[in-house]
């Protein structure tokens, strides 16, 4: 089933666009690419708000950990300024704790999710030499997978909880810096915001109840990569 969704919502949703994108000023300028690979670390700068139904006291949230995963971009330059880039992630492993007035309960769930993302960049080549900084805006896709609810939420809602969370679509930005190692290879060190807006859906089958909770996750963190230009 995730194979599938790689497909559908990595390749042809924003592939497709990155690469659509690129071939119309394919026509008016050269090919330049690039494709760079390293380690990215992701902190949700995440707020809820309460979980609804019976049996959970007021001011009740949830808390989304912080996720470090490999990862890679393509990037497509139409000149030496400007460029689209597309990142390339697998599933990343993020756990959810009780918070607010549940603060000390522990994990309740854990969830995979899935950033695609496509940035438009602008790049700075003259300010030092080797040394490019560049900042880019972008749109990403969130697609969740693989929820599953701890023993605790379990207990604590009545039985076995079928937990959903819904796909998000959101802005994306991003800063770092390109530090040219020779005329081909290069080091890419930066950081990244993504607006992840997403609803988990809780149905606890044994009491005939259903519950949500609505939460920004917001992730931003840091990268740092190795790239080639081709």
């Amino acid at each position: 089933m995730r194979f599938f969704y790689l497909v559908r919502f990595t390749l042809l949703i924003p592939f497709t666009l990155f690469i659509g994108v690129a071939s119309a000023y394919a026509n008016q300028s050269d090919f330049n690419w690039s494709f760079d690979a390293g380690f990215l670390h992701l902190s949700p700068n995440d707020s809820s708000s309460e979980i609804s139904g019976p049996g959970l006291p007021p001011g009740n949230a949830v808390d989304v950990g912080s996720s470090s995963s490999v990862f890679g971009s393509l990037t497509y330059y139409y000149n030496e300024n400007w460029s689209s880039k597309i990142y390339l992630a697998p599933f990343m492993d993020f756990d959810v704790y009780a918070a607010g007035s549940l603060t000390g309960v522990g994990q309740i769930a854990s969830v995979e999710a899935l950033f695609p993302t496509v940035f438009v960049n602008y790049t700075h080549t003259s300010l030092w030499k080797g040394v490019h900084p560049y900042i880019g805006v972008g749109l990403n896709y969130t697609l969740f997978d693989d929820e599953q609810p701890t023993a605790i939420l379990n207990g604590a809602l009545g039985g076995e909880t079928t937990v959903s969370l819904d796909s998000s679509v959101g802005l994306a930005a991003q800063l770092g810096l390109k530090v040219k190692l020779s005329p081909q290879w290069y080091l890419d060190i930066g950081y990244v915001y993504i607006d992840v807006d997403t609803t988990a859906n809780l149905s606890t089958a044994a009491v005939n109840t259903q519950r949500s909770v609505d939460v920004s996750v917001d992730p931003a963190g840091t990268y740092l990569k190795f790239g080639y230009r081709f």
